[in-house]
């Protein structure tokens, strides 16, 4: 008896594909690829998925950001609205006037975010699938010499739930559905995380001089195969990195489901006092770790005894925490019975002797 084998739906084909290009886009973070061409050859896959032809991916920023090569004068940065878009990728979409990017060299160019427009629809109020932007009632016009654009999706990059992006795709020959969504997000939720470790809280090393770790499988490797829960945090306490271990103890669902947790949520007993210590001490850093005695919490609320030991590093200027985690489970039910076996011990040497002292 030979089972059936049903074939892939192509949502599932395209989910496939998009994880893949979202792990190679991590890797080259990792392995210090540029943003701009880590982005772009994330763009370049998902059009090839879609079947689509052209694409554009946009960062919000403040737009006195100071962004490097900035296309935009003085002038025209006075005349934006509070809120402006980077663009950070793009395929087949420089023709437009102004948009003339030189891969891999990017010459950033801002514009305001549109609140009424597909753009800004989109990144504040949820993704639009249109077969006919021209008369979509949010449309607002291509600007000049711009790609004429005969169908598309347009959805927000979110990082923890806040909008900070937008992503277009567009020019599919066959139109675009309602299901397309859901593996396209794919990309966007590992865009979101990317413009946070990319622009944000950049970490490409996990460790210093004399050893230094540019490959991704090396540094999987060996921090996959400690065998105490591992947790790496920024300066503002949030986990940028952990393990398997410490995903299994506290019971979390993913590693992506892991990133960007407080270390309140936690270990809500481990208060910034702790870390603390290390800016009042900055001699320390990198010597002297901190142990602490105290109790993790998973996700389904079970408590845990633990040993926690903090060391503080700094990469590129920035100060981040490593906190090894052993489950002292064990080792209490251990005290626990060495204690009961010592009472029951006294106890039973106790009664005799008391007996031979009685006349």
């Amino acid at each position: 008896y030979i089972p059936s084998v049903q074939p892939l739906t192509p949502a599932q084909l395209w989910s496939a594909r998009l994880h893949q290009a979202a792990k190679v886009a991590h890797k080259d973070f990792f392995d210090d690829i540029s943003s701009w061409i880590a982005f772009n050859r994330m763009l370049e896959t998902l059009l090839d998925c879609t079947e689509s032809k052209l694409a554009i991916l946009c960062r919000k920023v403040d737009n006195y950001t100071n962004v490097k090569s900035s296309n935009n004068s003085a002038s025209d940065l006075a005349a934006l609205g509070p809120e402006a878009l980077v663009i950070e990728g793009l395929m087949n979409l420089s023709s437009h006037k102004g948009m003339e990017l030189e891969y891999p060299q990017p010459r950033m160019l801002r514009f305001s975010v549109n609140h009424s427009g597909l753009f800004g629809a989109a990144m504040y109020c949820g993704a639009i699938v249109t077969n006919d932007p021209s008369t979509h009632p949010l449309a607002k016009g291509l600007p000049p010499g711009h790609a004429k654009i005969d169908n598309l999706i347009t959805m927000p990059i979110l990082f923890q739930n806040e909008p900070v992006g937008v992503l277009s795709i567009a020019n599919r020959a066959s139109g675009y559905e309602d299901w397309m969504l859901k593996p396209i997000n794919i990309v966007a939720h590992a865009i979101g995380n990317l413009f946070e470790l990319y622009f944000n809280a950049p970490i490409t090393s996990y460790s210093p001089e004399p050893l230094t770790l540019s490959s991704w499988e090396l540094n999987q490797g060996i921090v996959q195969s400690i065998c105490e829960g591992l947790l790496v945090l920024a300066a503002d306490l949030r986990v940028r990195l952990l393990n398997h271990t410490a995903i299994k103890m506290f019971e979390l669902p993913s590693y992506k489901a892991s990133i960007f947790r407080s270390i309140a949520d936690l270990c809500p007993d481990l208060g910034p006092k702790y870390f603390d210590w290390f800016s009042v001490n900055p001699d320390s850093a990198n010597s002297e770790p901190i142990r602490i005695e105290t109790t993790i919490i998973s996700l389904s609320g079970k408590r845990t005894p633990a040993e926690v030991t903090i060391t503080s590093f700094r990469f590129k200027g920035k100060r981040y925490f490593a906190c090894v985690i052993h489950d002292l489970t064990k080792q209490k039910q251990h005290e626990a019975e060495k204690d009961k076996f010592i009472a029951f011990l006294s106890h039973e040497m106790r009664t005799p002797m008391y007996s031979a002292l009685i006349p």
